[in-house]
């Protein structure tokens, strides 16, 4: 988990990577197990800077994904 930018707060969460096509690098990824009955609907997402820039991760620009899959 130590390369993943993106932090959930939620137990039933998975951090993973894919290898990049036609690259040496891997792309991580989060998955997040969502209870269709759950009361709680909100999913809180903290994110993490791992360059030596000052002031955080507002400096650099992000892009983030969301896919909501079934299954």
């Amino acid at each position: 988990m130590d390369h993943h930018l993106i932090l959930v707060d939620n137990v039933k969460v998975s951090y993973l990577t894919e290898k990049v096509e036609n690259s040496d690098k891997l792309r991580p990824f989060i998955i997040v197990y969502y209870d269709s009955l759950a009361y709680v609907s909100c999913l809180s997402l903290r994110f993490r800077c791992y360059s030596s820039c000052a002031g955080g991760i507002h400096r650099r620009p992000v892009v983030l994904c969301f896919s909501l899959e079934n299954g």
